[in-house]
């Protein structure tokens, strides 16, 4: 019987590791819903820019999601109806805070996320009963462009097997995994536009401790790895959530070109919709949103950019503006402006109107992924330091190839007027210039 518990609980056991010890990369040829009978065979870029979200303390997601493991369970060789684990994970924004990013002063949220699958009245290897899974995890995430930085994640694996009239609990192991990445990895280049690609380079540094009376607790692990993202689409994800019929599906392969996942990230719930992972292992994991709480903004900062598309080293100008939650203006509020790329921290006021003006420089640091399309993209925040912290964020995008003489200024901040007679037309980018 001992040699039976090992090998079956060595499955579980070997299932979990994995999904903790890969990367949640998106697919890059992508598959939809059967029921959505839709297929993406080709792409092309567009002018719609999505710039990235900022979060505050409390922001919380939460999912329904399912483990598919037939194909794994296929090549295991273990007799076993398991199919599926299903259950809810929950995300929610606990804490932001600075600290130290491969030697860069960084902003940084903490995500701490609750999961908990089960699996009832299964039968692995003869032996009846239920299987449930518990999964903490805390993911530290970069203000300026969503990259992890780092992601630790605790798992409790139990097997109710039964006996009799009675369900007698097998504890098979508890896992804990701390992931980093250096650099962050990056599963958004922001700004998003359909038809962007982009690819990383990185090392993933992995530690695991735990106990099991079936299984070894795995070695630590250095492993360089590649992951290559497109912005392959714009439109349904297949989940129908309020506000999330346009989302915008980023995919993904590894070095070896296989397909590892997608999701779908909406704009609206300043997250992803749908997330899919497929892992070598054989195994798909895949989780829907159910539901978005998003905490009060009392007030809201907005980052506005002289040139978001910029030359390398040219002197710019932002402005900081500060409002209330009825859009009137915050006047005399301290903000902190941190362009991180180029170590560029500024105290600022905003003045009577609620804005604070900042000159900064381009500077000449690519990113850490490679578009083939400019030298990089970095997010600019400004944030109010307080016990609740607000941040407000944009992107630049800088590009040798783009000179003075290339500029657009942002079409927000431009009135035009088209008087003939006694009509006087303003004009915007829907009427036309």
């Amino acid at each position: 019987m001992r040699s039976r518990d090992t090998v079956t609980y060595s499955l579980v056991f070997l299932l979990l590791v994995s999904i903790f010890s890969g990367i949640y990369m998106p697919e890059t040829h992508l598959q939809l819903d059967d029921e959505n009978e839709m297929k993406i065979e080709s792409i092309s870029k567009n002018n719609n820019l999505i710039d990235i979200p900022t979060w505050k303390i409390a922001d919380t997601w939460n999912y329904n999601g399912y483990l598919d493991m037939v194909d794994f369970i296929v090549d295991s060789g273990v007799n076993t109806n398991l199919q599926t684990l299903t259950g809810t994970l929950q995300s929610t924004v606990t804490d932001i805070f600075l600290t130290t990013v491969d030697n860069s002063s960084s902003l940084v949220y903490k995500v701490e996320s609750q999961g908990y699958y089960e699996a009832n009245n299964i039968d692995l290897d003869g032996q009846p009963g239920d299987l449930e899974v518990n999964m903490d995890t805390v993911s530290i995430i970069r203000a300026s462009d969503l990259a992890t930085v780092s992601q630790e994640a605790t798992i409790d694996i139990n097997f109710c097997r039964d006996f009799l009239w009675w369900c007698v609990d097998v504890s098979v192991g508890t896992l804990e995994v701390d992931q980093s990445y250096s650099p962050p990895l990056e599963g958004y280049d922001f700004p998003i536009s359909v038809g962007e690609s982009w690819s990383q380079d990185y090392t993933a540094t992995t530690t695991y401790a735990g106990s099991s009376d079936y299984v070894d607790i795995p070695d630590d692990t250095v492993s360089q790895r590649n992951a290559n993202y497109e912005v392959v689409s714009q439109g349904f994800s297949g989940v129908s959530y309020s506000s999330c019929a346009t989302s915008y599906n980023i995919s993904s392969t590894n070095a070896d070109g296989e397909d590892t996942g997608y999701k779908w990230y909406c704009p609206a719930v300043r997250g992803d919709v749908k997330m899919e992972t497929i892992e070598s292992l054989g195994f798909t994991a895949v989780h829907s949103l159910s539901s978005y709480q998003a905490v009060s903004r009392q007030k809201i900062i907005n980052v506005d950019l002289e040139f978001p598309l910029s030359p390398i080293d040219m002197d710019i100008s932002a402005w900081i503006n500060v409002s209330n939650n009825n859009g009137n203006p915050v006047a005399n509020e301290q903000l902190q402006f941190r362009y991180e790329i180029e170590g560029d921290i500024q105290t600022i006021t905003t003045s009577s109107n609620g804005s604070a003006h900042v000159t900064f420089n381009t500077g000449i640091y690519g990113d850490d992924s490679n578009s083939g399309d400019d030298l990089g993209s970095h997010g600019i925040l400004a944030w109010i330091n307080s016990q609740n912290p607000i941040i407000g964020a944009s992107t630049i995008t800088i590009d040798p190839e783009v000179y003075e003489i290339d500029l657009y200024v942002n079409q927000d901040g431009v009135s035009v007027e088209r008087t003939r007679e006694n009509s006087t037309l303003t004009l915007d980018e829907n009427v036309g210039f």
